[in-house]
């Protein structure tokens, strides 16, 4: 319907480095996912999915938080098919984008220097 929008992802195949202090696991994919949509405002997913669960956090503009933790409910729903299941979900007023280093707690870890096994 003529909106623009634009999205952005990026994935962590060893997300396991960026989990909230306290959680551990031993193999995790961390990927965030940025939508920007006039008129609307701009959103973060972020999902963490270890083996077949999932944890998934959603920050929205606030006047659209309360729409999606009520239909956010819907997921667990949608997902009942398949073998992934969600650990939790979270929806969240976005105050502020966060920047990728914020995000992906790791990545300073990795731009620090050359991981070579010879």
């Amino acid at each position: 319907e003529d909106i623009k929008s634009f999205a952005e992802m990026w994935i962590n195949p060893d997300g396991e480095d960026d989990l909230p202090q306290g959680t551990k696991a031993e193999k995790c994919i961390h990927l965030l996912a940025v939508f920007e949509i006039d008129d609307i405002g701009t959103f973060e997913t972020e999902l963490f999915c270890e083996d077949k669960k999932m944890s998934l956090s959603v920050y929205c503009p606030p006047e659209y938080t309360d729409f999606f933790k009520n239909t956010i409910k819907d997921i667990r729903n949608n997902l009942s098919f398949s073998d992934y299941k969600i650990k939790n979900i979270s929806v969240d007023e976005l105050k502020k984008p966060r920047s990728l280093i914020e995000v992906f707690k790791s990545l300073p870890q990795r731009r620090a220097g050359v991981n070579v096994t010879i």
